[in-house]
C-alpha cells in the first residue's frame, strides 16, 4: 500500500517537473525568436550567430528557469483550487507568469524594455495546458 502510494506521488512530482521543463524550454525560446524577429525588422543590422546565438539561448533558458517557478506555483494553486485545465487559463496565467518573472527580474537590473517575454509566457503557458491536459486527470465540476 505504501509502495504503490509512493509511486503515485513520484509520478506525479516527475510530471509537474517535465512539464515545467517543457514550459521554461518553450517559453524561452519562443522569446529569444520573437526578439531576434525584432532586431531583424528594425535593420540593427545581422543579429548573433553561433556561439553568441547559442549563449544567449543557454541564458535565456536559466533565467527563464530561474524567475518563473513563483508564477508556475501559484498557477497550479490555482489550477487545482479553481479545477482548471483549460487552455486559455494556463496562457493568461502563463502571461501572468512572465510579469511576475520580469518584477523579479527587475529587481536585479532594473525594468528592462522586454515585453517580447510576454509572449513567451504565453507560449509556456499553451504548451503546458496541452501536458497538463494529457498526463493530469483533475475532476472538473459539473455544471448543474
Amino acid at each position: 500500500m505504501g509502495t504503490e502510494r509512493l509511486k503515485k506521488t513520484a509520478w506525479f512530482i516527475g510530471n509537474i517537473l517535465a512539464g515545467y521543463v517543457l514550459a521554461v524550454l518553450v517559453a524561452a525560446l519562443t522569446t529569444i525568436f520573437i526578439l531576434l524577429l525584432t532586431v531583424a525588422a528594425t535593420n540593427y543590422g545581422p543579429g548573433p550567430a553561433g556561439n553568441e546565438l547559442l549563449m544567449i539561448v543557454m541564458i535565456a533558458i536559466f533565467l527563464t528557469g530561474a524567475f518563473a517557478w513563483p508564477g508556475f506555483i501559484l498557477t497550479l494553486l490555482g489550477a487545482y483550487y479553481f479545477m482548471q485545465s483549460s487552455i486559455t487559463y494556463f496562457c493568461i496565467c502563463g502571461v501572468m507568469t512572465a510579469g511576475l518573472a520580469l518584477l523579479l527580474f527587475s529587481g536585479l537590473t532594473g525594468m528592462p524594455n522586454m515585453w517580447h517575454v510576454f509572449f513567451g509566457g504565453a507560449a509556456g503557458g499553451f504548451v503546458y495546458a496541452i501536458f497538463h491536459q494529457r498526463f493530469f486527470n483533475w475532476p472538473v465540476p459539473s455544471k448543474s
